[in-house]
């Protein structure tokens, strides 16, 4: 099943936690090219980010696509459904075939659910309150 995973791109890019790092280069393993998606309402986010500047920073430290959407999470699955539309090479034609990891519940988890995809709620990924990267 194809993955994308919307996480905290600031957050990730300031973690030192050796096992996200880990999962993450599992799961870029398991999903390689363009079936693993990061989707941030910071970095990609064009209200945010109109130049790709954080994302392009993103995508230069992970390795993974970062997003371009209009409209942030949890209104941007059918952009996400564009993005793999787009990218047939990935096989997803359906929201049924995303899992959507996430660190919001009002944000990430409530895209899943709207968006008919499968959710699943991760705290590693989130800096502590008041800390939140800009």
């Amino acid at each position: 099943m194809p993955l994308l995973r919307p996480v905290s791109a600031p957050a990730l890019l300031q973690t030192g936690a050796k096992p996200l790092k880990t999962r993450f280069e599992e799961l870029k393993t398991a999903y390689p090219g363009r079936r693993l998606l990061i989707v941030s309402n910071t970095a990609g986010a064009l209200s945010h980010d109109p130049k790709r500047i954080l994302a392009s920073e993103v995508e230069s430290a992970t390795g993974v696509t970062v997003l371009s959407h209009r409209i942030k999470k949890p209104g941007c699955g059918d952009e996400i459904m564009a993005f793999f539309a787009a990218h047939p090479e990935t096989g997803v034609t359906a929201p049924h075939q995303i899992a959507v990891v996430g660190d919001r519940l009002a944000t990430d988890m409530m895209l899943a659910n709207t968006m008919g995809s499968w959710g699943s709620g991760s705290k590693t990924a989130s800096p502590p309150r008041g800390r939140r990267a800009s």
